[in-house]
């Protein structure tokens, strides 16, 4: 058995349509796996086949809403139709909010939870039964360094990020006995589209470079090889982890 790679594997990615999401649908695909890849986007599901000729008759793609009622149900028996099974689950679809605390509200609040928090907890919980079945199953959620300490007009962001990481380390607590692992990759500033506004800013991108070690902004390959390392058989006694891929702002910060 090669622990290194993912044949055989089937994985689900939210938010697969554009940015990290295509960087991960892509990554799984270069290691083996079938790939049933979501979004909100007809367009960008269509670049992301197009994309992968090579690999047609393993990327499988659903448009779709996964804060919507039953939207996520529809994703899982899709996959379950698709694929044939589930292995893993990317939790990657995300959204994010800039603002002070003063000019938030708590509507704000809830689309974030929606999405960033409700959507990983309800698709991992469909799930289960599929990922039990599986002989290496494992979860990984798309979390943030924000949820490590505070950022300027990240609270609402940060908060839903902390409260998937405590998702991650209590479901990798849990359901550990049914031979699933449920880790996060926490992410600092990478360039995708949903970054861009503060990138092009060249006072906030020379502040977010002089508190990187490393001194790059991350590429969307480079969160989405630490999520295929933890799927690979490679990473099978590692669960409940959050895996900082931050150029080692973590050891600085701003």
């Amino acid at each position: 058995m090669n622990h290194w790679n993912l044949q055989g594997h089937r994985a689900i990615v939210t938010g697969a349509g554009r940015g990290i999401g295509a960087a991960i649908v892509a990554e799984l695909l270069h290691h083996g796996a079938s790939v049933l890849g979501t979004a909100r986007t007809a367009a960008d599901l269509e670049q992301l086949r197009a994309s992968h000729p090579q690999a047609a008759d393993r990327l499988f793609t659903l448009q779709g809403d996964i804060t919507q009622p039953g939207e996520d149900a529809r994703l899982i028996d899709h996959a379950v139709t698709s694929l044939g099974g589930i292995d893993l689950l990317v939790n990657n679809a995300g959204a994010t909010f800039r603002a002070p605390a003063m000019e938030s509200t708590t509507a704000d609040f809830q689309k974030l939870i929606d999405l960033n928090l409700f959507a990983a907890f309800n698709l991992s919980r469909l799930a289960h039964p599929q990922l039990r079945a599986s002989s290496h199953a494992s979860i990984v959620n798309m979390s943030s360094i924000t949820s490590q300490g505070a950022l300027p007009n990240r609270l609402l962001y940060g908060t839903s990020k902390a409260a998937l990481d405590h998702l991650t380390r209590a479901l990798a607590a849990e359901w550990g006995p049914d031979g699933i692992r449920v880790n996060a990759v926490l992410p600092w500033f990478t360039k995708t589209p949903m970054t861009s506004t503060v990138l092009d800013d060249p006072v906030w991108s020379k502040r977010i470079l002089h508190a990187t070690p490393l001194g790059r902004v991350a590429d969307p390959e480079d969160i989405a090889r630490a999520v295929a390392f933890l799927a690979m058989p490679a990473a099978g006694y590692i669960t409940g982890q959050l895996l900082a891929v931050d150029g080692g702002f973590l050891t600085k910060g701003l």
